[in-house]
Parts: structure tokens; sequence; C-alpha cells
């Protein structure tokens, strides 16, 4: 079994560390870590643990005294081992431009519109070094299904990057 755990810190402490100690002390395992700060004061984790449920259930309870301990939010749900399905290609769609309003959700609507999957998702905006002009940027892994020509797939993403003065970078990815 899995549990899916999201924390969110306001202040820059070690609260990955007592995350991972609780893990390691209910006999759990981490499969996927990934931190990041959001901004000066926030501080977020994504975590995927596997384990037997009642160790599961045991790192759960830990958890709900911990946020309170060091004051963080933590939210958690137990998941399901679902692997890809055969049935897809998976793709890593990048863009970059200057900042725009709802980039990100014309995107997200573009490969839904195509019954593509997005498996993750990756955005920042950053100023440029030299002019200081938000440079907005995107990542997407996704999964295209198979029944989809590629061809004119990536003719109808340069195309709709075009249109949102986009520079777009569409490539097949290695095993997920």
């Amino acid at each position: 079994m899995h549990l899916a755990i999201t924390a969110l810190s306001q202040s820059p402490s070690h609260f990955i560390a007592e995350i991972l100690d609780a893990v390691t002390q209910c006999n759990c395992n981490i499969l996927e870590l990934r931190s990041t700060h959001l901004a000066t004061s926030a501080i977020a984790a994504y975590l995927l643990i596997e384990g037997n449920w009642n160790h599961l259930a045991k790192l759960e309870t830990v958890l709900n005294s911990l946020q309170q301990q060091i004051n963080i939010q933590i939210q958690s749900q137990q998941t399901k081992n679902i692997s890809p399905p055969k049935t897809y290609i998976p793709y890593k769609l990048a863009t970059i431009s200057i900042n725009q309003q709802s980039i990100t959700q014309d995107i997200v609507i573009f490969l839904n519109t195509h019954n593509i999957l997005i498996e993750e998702i990756k955005a920042s905006c950053r100023p440029d070094y030299t002019t200081q002009t938000p440079i907005f940027s995107t990542q997407f892994s996704i999964l295209i299904p198979i029944s989809i020509q590629l061809a004119f797939l990536r003719e109808e993403i340069f195309i709709f990057c075009d249109n949102l003065n986009l520079d777009a970078l569409f490539e097949p990815i290695g095993q997920i």
C-alpha cells in the first residue's frame, strides 16, 4: 500500500527531516520525495510512502501529532499502486515565454481536449537576468494515447504554441 503526503511550512524549519524520521520509525519506505521553496517563507514537500497497512496507519497518526508539534500542515491519502497503461507513450512538453496570464491553464485545456494524460506539471516565473522581464516556463510529463498520430499532434502543439507566442520543446521520454 502507498500513502501520498503533502506538507507545507511557513518557516524554513527542518520539518522534512522530522517527517523522514517518522517514516523510518514506522517501518515505511520512501518511493518519491520532492521539496521546493514556494516563496521566501513557504516550503512544500510531497512524498509517496510504501508500507504495510498497519505501518501506514501508524505513520498517519504520527504525522497528525507532528504537524501540531512543529506547526506545519500535513495532508495524507492512501493510494493504490497503479502503473501507467501500456496504451500510452510518455512525452515531455516544455514551454517558455514572456509571462502571460493563463498559460498553464491554456496548455492543460489543450492537452485535455486531445485526451492526453498529464503525469506531472512544473511551472515557474523568474525575471530574465539581463532585462528583468518576467519569463514563464512550464514542463509537462504527459502520456499520449497510441491511437494519436504523433506527427499530427506535434504539428498541432507547435501551431497552438505559436498562437500563444510560446517556444516549445516536444520530445519522447524514457520509461516512467
